[in-house]
């Protein structure tokens, strides 16, 4: 299987928990789960960082994770909500290039469909810029926009046979968008299949047998279900499940309709073990205290403890560090008692803990315990405006809100900000000198998120502003969040729209980011003749053609930042601004150039032989679409038309 090279390469795997209906119908249990994925970088610009969000996930659901080349093991952390878990692979001293791929994976327990799983790149803590786009049928380009995660999961169930089987399904979980899935599985006995192992080259993964001829079509929230039977229902058997996944690229543009098998995005992967019943009148164990996630300086020694109740039955143990079993070596003493000594703590040694413990009714898995070396784990999220990690801009008189927040603050954490480098003081003209009062600027971190308030903002108050935690491990620093204090009444653009050429028939993108005050609204413009500005929405507008004839334009959506035009059989050059308008006024953009290219007469984004085979095809059948002069025939003035403007490059 190749690398897909299209944008936003990712995928996530899973094993979701049983009911005891499922176990009681099939006497097997699933002991397991494995989960990894290709990531490429489709962001603007290099990246030193890359994300898992998952929601409904604790760390100590997590139970290992990839260790990659070039970014190490991640920081596991729980939100500050405590809503979701972040599972960050960072290197400042790294860059994954644009178009790059990189391997990530994670072992997770408990995971199901109904659980939103977000991946992004990122650069000096902030989420980079995506430049995703797909081509659009019929000619030019649109956004690329990069659906939800799908689950994977595995379930026992009863096989088409009337025996024991394993469900493997794939859930789409975009509440919107479409996607399209191809399938493949392997059944092996008795493998532990580990994170290095499901990788899209792995053996185990090519070795499996493809499913789906053809990849389906996967509505919102729609899920696909296949079965394998277990024909050793006396050994262990692994289950390998692997999925590639597509976008799809239906309802793009004025000119589609129809579902179209887009760009591959990733691979979702996930491995589980099914184990027979025992069919024991007496309970698994039961784990009273579960190992406790810790930290030490380098160097020191941990130990890891466990209760259990295995109901008078003898209890055997083995400790698993992210995800591999342990043996007593020179670094771990105790891995088949109920207490693991860590001997030194190191970058070998850090990573997740759990335990396997058995007696003759069954196997039970701990909560991991995530053991680190003290200052590891300590990071400052991104700060935001409000609820929104993005810049912000406001006028004379009104008031900064900036709330900052970290993971895994111990006691004892201070945490200041600054403005344009320099601490802020506390009370009035604090930030800068000349401005307004400010509450909030240092202090020892007590309750999280730490909010700074600048009330009856001025000029001299606008700049970067940077949150730093400190503590005797080190310190940590935000990514800086950018407010302008703006006399200027109406949106202040932060992007201008960008020309774009596309071919006859095709389609042309256009959009902006602006800032305001109150709610934003926008209304894309064309100039039809020199200073004369029309309107685009959802109904057509006539534009000149160069060629001489009356076309049509026409855009969708209206009163969006970003636009789709399509523009008829016209050749030339137009222009398109937006106007956007807030509570205070209204601004327009640097105006932008939409070019036609009828010398693209084929619409493959080049001027070459093909173009000329293709309107040499149209013109000698008398299509209309060969009359490039708009004249109402098409004859030799069409051929000399087109040569001119192919012969200038477009």
């Amino acid at each position: 299987m190749q690398h897909p090279r299209s944008p936003f390469l990712v995928a996530l795997a899973s094993v979701c928990a049983l009911s005891c209906a499922a176990l009681a119908q099939t006497g097997y249990s699933i002991t397991g789960g494995l989960s990894n994925f290709d990531c490429g970088n489709h962001c603007d610009d290099p990246c030193d960082e890359f994300e898992i969000e998952i929601e409904g996930i604790h760390p100590e659901d997590v139970t290992g994770c990839y260790r990659n080349g070039n970014y190490g093991s991640p920081r596991v952390v729980l939100s500050s909500d405590g809503t979701f878990t972040i599972i960050d692979y960072r290197n400042p001293m790294h860059l994954t290039a644009v178009g790059a791929i990189e391997h990530f994976g994670v072992q997770l327990r408990g995971l199901s469909a109904s659980n939103a799983i977000r991946v992004r790149w990122m650069r000096g803590g902030a989420p980079a810029t995506v430049n995703g786009r797909v081509p659009v049928p019929g000619g030019g380009s649109a956004p690329a926009t990069q659906p939800m995660l799908p689950s994977i999961t595995a379930d026992m169930t009863t096989a088409s046979t009337g025996g024991d089987g394993i469900a493997f399904s794939v859930t789409n979980n975009d509440p919107a968008q479409f996607i399209w899935i191809k399938r493949r599985a392997r059944i092996m006995a008795g493998v532990n299949v580990p994170l290095d192992a499901l990788m899209t080259g792995d053996p185990v993964v090519t070795q499996s047998v493809p499913i789906d001829t053809a990849p389906l079509l996967l509505g919102p929230g729609e899920t696909a279900t296949m079965v394998s039977d277990l024909v050793e229902v006396e050994d262990n058997q692994s289950a390998v499940f692997a999925a590639q996944y597509f976008q799809d690229l239906g309802n793009v543009g004025p000119f589609n309709n129809s579902h179209t098998l887009g760009p591959e995005l990733g691979n979702v992967m996930t491995a589980a073990i099914a184990s027979p019943g025992t069919g024991c009148e007496f309970s698994s164990p039961v784990i009273l205290v579960q190992p406790v996630t810790t930290d030490a300086p380098a160097g020191r020694s941990v130990d890891l403890r466990v209760d259990a109740d295995g109901n008078d039955m003898t209890l055997l143990y083995q400790w698993i560090k992210d995800g591999q079993e342990l043996t007593n070596d020179s670094q771990f003493h105790g891995v088949t008692t109920d207490e693991l000594s860590i001997d030194s703590l190191n970058a070998a040694t850090e990573g997740f803990y759990a335990v396997r413990i058995s007696n003759a009714c069954g196997t039970v898995l701990s909560d991991s315990a995530l053991v680190f070396i003290t200052g590891h784990n300590y990071i400052a999220a991104p700060l935001g405006a409000s609820a929104t990690p993005a810049a912000q801009t406001i006028f004379p008189g009104d008031s900064i809100y900036l709330s900052g927040t970290g993971a895994l603050v111990p006691a004892g954490t201070t945490y200041h900000w600054k403005h344009n480098g320099v601490l802020i003081n506390e009370g009035a003209h604090g930030a800068s000198g000349g401005g307004g009062d400010v509450i909030g600027a240092s202090g020892l971190v007590s309750n999280l998120p730490v909010d700074l308030v600048i009330d009856s903002a001025q000029l001299s108050d606008g700049g970067e502003y940077v949150l730093i935690f400190s503590n005797p491990s080190g310190t940590a620093s935000s990514s800086p969040v950018t407010v302008t204090v703006s006399d200027q009444c109406g949106p202040v653009y932060s992007a201008q729209p960008a020309s774009f050429t596309t071919c006859s028939a095709g389609i042309g993108y256009f959009a902006v980011s602006a800032t305001g005050a109150g709610t934003l609204n926008y209304e894309w413009q064309i100039e039809n003749t020199p200073g004369a500005w029309s309107p685009l929405g959802d109904t057509p507008v006539d534009v000149s053609c160069e060629s001489g004839g009356g076309s049509l334009a026409f855009a969708v959506p209206s009163n969006s930042p970003e636009i789709l035009v399509g523009v008829g059989t016209c050749a030339g050059s137009f222009n398109v601004r937006c106007v956007a308008s807030d509570d205070c006024g209204a601004t327009a953009s640097d105006p932008a150039t939409l070019t036609v290219c009828l010398a693209d007469f084929n619409c493959d984004g080049g001027v070459d032989g093909a173009d000329v085979e293709a309107f040499f095809t149209s013109w000698e059948t008398g299509d209309t679409t060969a009359d490039l002069n708009a004249d109402g025939g098409v004859d030799g003035g069409d051929v000399e038309f087109f040569f001119t403007r192919w012969g200038g490059g477009c």
